[in-house]
């Protein structure tokens, strides 16, 4: 049985990923729609 913990890690490893990618793309963008989109990443 997989333990608690690793899933969680898992999880928590995938979230940092997908922000992380969701951040590289940000950075394409113009200022003013960066931080929109930086606000509307860390309310979710």
């Amino acid at each position: 049985m997989i333990s608690l913990n690793l899933v969680l890690a898992g999880l928590i490893e995938v979230k940092a990923r997908r922000y992380y990618n969701a951040k590289q793309v940000i950075m394409q963008f113009p200022r003013e729609v960066q931080e929109i989109l930086d606000r509307s990443l860390k309310s979710n």
